[in-house]
């Protein structure tokens, strides 16, 4: 079950990659516009937080400390920065699911009171990358056409 979970998880990183990678502008990556209240940037941001987490500290002990309130503030982070903490965090995905002897066990506790089997949690997870991965493909669409 380990290697689908992978490649799905591999499939929606390498999007965002290419997502944050494609801004004509890459500066307008972290603008705002209208009633929009999150920049491409900072969904890029809080998926990485988000997958870290949850993946990598509570089920992994990778010891990452997440700061969720600066996945939404941070600014400026440059596009190779991003692309290398997406691909670090790929890497985090396949040790750590690799590392799993039993899908139906219980996630283990967290501060965020995300609990279920193991398998539908990585669903849990994989839906919300692919929403924000949506939204920051809509971001960019409507900041190149600035």
């Amino acid at each position: 079950m380990s290697e689908h979970f992978i490649i799905w998880f591999h499939q929606y990183l390498d999007k965002l990659a290419k997502e944050i990678s494609s801004y004509q502008h890459p500066e307008k990556m972290w603008e705002l516009e209208g009633s929009i209240l999150n920049s491409g940037g900072n969904l890029c941001t809080h998926l990485l937080g988000n997958l870290n987490y949850f993946i990598g500290t509570v089920i992994g002990e990778t010891g990452y400390v997440r700061q969720r309130d600066l996945e939404f503030s941070i600014k400026g982070v440059p596009v190779t920065d991003l692309v290398q903490q997406i691909e670090d965090t790929k890497a985090m995905i396949a040790t750590t699911l690799r590392g799993i002897t039993d899908w139906e066990g219980i996630f283990p506790e967290n501060d965020y009171h995300f609990s279920g089997p193991i398998h539908s949690q990585m669903l849990r997870l994989l839906t919300h990358l692919g929403y924000h991965l949506g939204q920051l493909n809509y971001h960019r669409r409507l900041m190149d056409r600035a």
